[in-house]
This record gives structure tokens, C-alpha cells and sequence, in this order.
């Protein structure tokens, strides 16, 4: 039994995702498909507005989720599923990898449920007195904020925030890095089978070093957003410049290289032979090759969910974190903040603490809007 603080949280938000009195008030959200992280992020939003509601919430997809599926768009019908033979069960859903969520009945597979800024707008419409707080809380978790107490002060969780807010100030991590961690570690506990792979892909990098290494997430595949639209390509020699201060502040000799192409893996070995780089040898798009929002390069959905989620638990090892602008290196860093540690990690690293952090090419947003509109304006 885990008497941590973190532990009782975890607990306290079982009890209340499982309270079978509270079933009638099941609030259904949809399942976002979108990236893995932009998908556990809006389920981190549901089971937010859960604990504001003091109901259970579910996350379901509509049709199926794309890391249990394969989809293909099919002119005036939209996606349909490519090849059922691939899905990863008969749910194409978070319960093909992950313990449920909660033990009350969805409503059903079909049907759409709620987008949380949807709901939170028809709880609390514009105008009302908790429009702003609501709205910071799900976007923000901040739970243990004084000007949060009253809407939650029925919340069965309540009684701990104190606690954790005293434990995340000392270690200075913000409440969406505690919060959304241990949240998101809450909804993707591995069933058994998914646990056994999950513990034997981990084993194949168990070289990487614990308060040694760095992680750098090199975003390529999908730089090209839309039609016309392309995110700033970074080398990987601007990650390495960008780094060496922190390379150098913990003494890293090991990178573990995240990325979607298999052309910055090339580059980064043969321009920095001086680092052990680390990554999975696993099936990649070269470049943009895959395009925006195409995260299953192998067409095999519980191969590419299950390196998903081995990569969560190694980056715990690393205090370095080097990363551009993506939703993915948000979830990452928030991760490595307060994801659930093992013993060994513990021992090294703390209970939680964030990484240090160099963000590459902090004007690339700015620079896409002012692109954007440049377009539109000669368009006109």
C-alpha cells in the first residue's frame, strides 16, 4: 500500500471514479484522437471537471481511438477503421491497454459525450461568478489554490491538497506538473499482459543512466502542419548547442533521442559520435514522410502505444530535458516532474523535482501566426 501523499490522492480518486452511488451522474467525454499527447491531455481535462463535478467521469472515442485502430479517410464518409485484423481489442479503446477508468456503464461506444470546455461553459456560463477560476482549474490544476476551496470543498479529495501543496512547493513544482502527472498516471495504470511487454521494452534501454542522461524530443514528422504551413526544422546541432549548459552542469554523456524520423537519428551520431545516443530501434517515417497527426508508422497500433508508454517511464531517469514546441514535450516534462517514481529512481532523484529544461526555437509560433497571415492578407 503506497501511504505517500501521491498515493492517497491516487486512492481518493479511485473511490470517487468508482462510487456506485454516483454512477447515475456519469459524465461522458469524447476520446480526442489527435496525438498521444493532445488525446491524455483532454482526458486530464475530463477527470479534472470530474473532481470539480465530484462525479465519475469516461473518456470515450466516437468511433475508436487511433492508438488502438487504423484509420483511413474515406472521401465524403470521413475516417473509417483501415483494417479491423489490427485492432488492438474489441473496444478500439484506452481499456484495450489501461485499467478502466471507472467501473460505472458508459453510456455507449457511439455516442459522442461531452468536450470539457463544452461542459465547463454550460456549467458555468459566461457571466457566471466562477467563469475564470473554472476555467484556470481545468486548464491549470490548481487544486490547491485558496481561490479553488470553495468549489471544491465537497470533493473527498480536498482534505489532501494541503498536503501536496506543501510537498510540490518545496520541490517547486507547479500544480499542473504535480496534478496533470498524477492524472495521467491515474488513466494509463497497465493492465497485466500490456505491463509484461511494457517492463520488457524498458529492459532494452536499461543502459540509460539514472540522473545521467538527457532526454531530447526532435519533432520532424509532422512539421508540416497543413497545406502550405511547415513548422520551423531544427538541426540537431541547434538541440546540442541550446544544451551544453546543462549537458555540461550534469555532467551528461547520454542522450535518449526521441523522434519520429529516422534522418535526425543518422545526423545525430554521425555529427555527435562524443554522446551515447539511446533510442528504440523501431520502425520511423524519414523526415516529414509521415505528415501532421500520423503517429503509426508501423500500421501496428499496441506496437506503437507500447513504445508510447515505455518511453514515459524511461524519461523518469533523466534531469535534462531538451525539446521544441509540441504538446508531446509538454506531457514529457510534466512527466519527469512528477510521474510516479520507482525506488531506484527515488534514491537518485527525489521523490518528484522537475528536469532542467532548454526550449529550441521559442519563436516558431510567432513566426507560423505572422505567416499565416501574411497569406491570408495576399489572398485578399
Amino acid at each position: 500500500k503506497d501511504n505517500t501523499v501521491f498515493g492517497k490522492f491516487l486512492r481518493e480518486l479511485s473511490y470517487l471514479q468508482n462510487n456506485k452511488t454516483r454512477c447515475g451522474e456519469l459524465v461522458e467525454f469524447k476520446m480526442y484522437n489527435s496525438g498521444w499527447a493532445a488525446d491524455f491531455f483532454h482526458a486530464v481535462d475530463s477527470l479534472t471537471f470530474g473532481i470539480l463535478l465530484n462525479t465519475p467521469t469516461i473518456m470515450k472515442p466516437r468511433l475508436a481511438w487511433h492508438y488502438a485502430a487504423v484509420f483511413r479517410d474515406m472521401p465524403r464518409i470521413g475516417k473509417v477503421i483501415k483494417d479491423a485484423s489490427k485492432n488492438a481489442c474489441g473496444s478500439v479503446d484506452l481499456s484495450c491497454y489501461f485499467l478502466p477508468v471507472t467501473s460505472c456503464p458508459s453510456i455507449g461506444k457511439h455516442v459522442v459525450g461531452e468536450d470539457s470546455d463544452r461542459m465547463r461553459r454550460k456549467k458555468f456560463p459566461k457571466g457566471s461568478p466562477d467563469e475564470f477560476n473554472v476555467a484556470e482549474l481545468v486548464h491549470n490544476r490548481g487544486f490547491d489554490s485558496s481561490k479553488m476551496a470553495h468549489l471544491l470543498d465537497s470533493s473527498p479529495l480536498a482534505k489532501i491538497f494541503p498536503e501536496l501543496k506543501a510537498t510540490r512547493e518545496k520541490y517547486k513544482v507547479h500544480s499542473n506538473g504535480l496534478y496533470g502527472a498524477l492524472l495521467y498516471e491515474y488513466i494509463t495504470r497497465p493492465k497485466q499482459k500490456y505491463r509484461v511487454e511494457l517492463r520488457r521494452l524498458v529492459s532494452e534501454l536499461d543502459a540509460l543512466k539514472i540522473g545521467k542522461c538527457a532526454v531530447m524530443h526532435v519533432r520532424r514528422g509532422d512539421v508540416k502542419i497543413m497545406v502550405g504551413y511547415f513548422r520551423k526544422y531544427h538541426s540537431i546541432a541547434e538541440y546540442v548547442g541550446a544544451a551544453h549548459p546543462l549537458f555540461d552542469k550534469h555532467n551528461i554523456s547520454q542522450i535518449f533521442l526521441l523522434t519520429d524520423s529516422s534522418l535526425a537519428i543518422e545526423e545525430a551520431e554521425k555529427q555527435f559520435p562524443m554522446f551515447q545516443w539511446l533510442y528504440f530501434k523501431r520502425q520511423r517515417f524519414q523526415a516529414d514522410e509521415g505528415g501532421f497527426e500520423n503517429q503509426l508508422p508501423s500500421e501496428l497500433p499496441i506496437t506503437e502505444s507500447l513504445y508510447l508508454s515505455a518511453t514515459m517511464e524511461l524519461i523518469k531517469r533523466c534531469p535534462v530535458l531538451v525539446k521544441s514546441f509540441s504538446r508531446l514535450s509538454d506531457l514529457f516534462r510534466i512527466v519527469m516532474c512528477a510521474g510516479r517514481r520507482n525506488e531506484a529512481i527515488k534514491k537518485v532523484m527525489g521523490e518528484i523535482g522537475c528536469p532542467d529544461s532548454v526550449l529550441v526555437g521559442s519563436d516558431d509560433h510567432r513566426q507560423l501566426r505572422e505567416k499565416k497571415l501574411e497569406t491570408v492578407a495576399l489572398s485578399h
